[in-house]
């Protein structure tokens, strides 16, 4: 076991509630790979006292002042933490014992970006189905030129390469973990084990939103698909078809007509 924290677990959030304390109670618990710091951040003004909680070892709490998105909170977490290695967790989800143990035994193999499988979760930690996400590929680099293989809440990165990839970018209002991970994959090797290390909450009435900058948002996407494509050898026409593909389905998506791939899995 390690003796000094070597991972940093970000967290943002809108609020300090019970589902915030869940999420930082199932990182401290695991002690699998020594000691774990989180760092948490308040994205928006503090309209409420702090818990006592919050004040716990091992937890360095950040605020933004206004609201300024998750990936500009997320960039505040990382910059106040010293650690090699950082991890992601958003603040209704949980992390399953063992996890961390497990990606680092992968970041020690040489990995840069580490993945997991997970459960989807209700509001009461049952579980209800199995998170399923496509990466038939087993290098996760290839599987991000066809869509995002990796569950946020999931992930662990080195720190050294999170910034040189330059962090994540404010102007992604959404899938700014998938704009990360194709920089990320230009960095090194990534993995996504197949043990089910973390659960996904599900909210009654969840559904994805509809987006403002859409059409900018896949010009940003599909450039970096393209980059990584680039970068692995796939000639630029087999990827501009993909691209052309993948717009499509998001179009479906955000516009209602289908629903998240993940949730393939509800009731499995």
């Amino acid at each position: 076991m390690r003796s000094r924290a070597e991972v940093a677990v970000l967290i943002p959030t809108l609020a300090f509630d019970d589902s915030t304390r869940k999420a930082i109670e199932s990182v401290l618990a695991d002690s699998s790979a020594g000691p774990v710091i989180v760092s948490l951040v308040l994205d928006g003004p503090s309209t409420t006292p702090i818990p006592d909680w919050v004040e716990q070892d091992g937890v360095t709490l950040q605020f933004t002042g206004k609201r300024s998105g998750t990936a500009t909170a997320l960039n505040l977490a990382r910059s106040v933490v010293d650690t090699p290695v950082l991890a992601r967790l958003d603040a209704d989800d949980i992390s399953y014992p063992g996890r961390f143990k497990a990606q680092l035994e992968a970041i020690d193999r040489g990995f840069v970006t580490v993945g997991t499988q997970g459960l989807l979760i209700d509001g009461s930690e049952r579980t209800i189905g199995r998170m399923i996400t496509r990466h038939e590929d087993k290098d996760p680099r290839v599987a991000l030129l066809h869509n995002n293989p990796f569950i946020h809440s999931s992930t662990l990165f080195r720190s050294d390469a999170f910034d040189r990839a330059g962090g994540y970018d404010p102007a992604c209002i959404r899938m700014q973990d998938y704009d990360l991970f194709l920089r990320l994959a230009l960095e090194g090797p990534m993995r996504i084990i197949e043990d089910r290390l973390v659960g996904y909450r599900l909210h009654e009435g969840q559904s994805s939103k509809k987006m403002t900058g859409f059409t900018s948002l896949m010009r940003k996407i599909s450039a970096g698909r393209s980059r990584l494509a680039s970068d692995l050898g796939v000639p630029w026409y087999v990827q501009t078809s993909r691209n052309a593909f993948f717009v499509a389905s998001q179009t479906s998506r955000y516009g209602g007509l289908r629903r998240p791939g993940y949730l393939r899995g509800l009731g499995s």
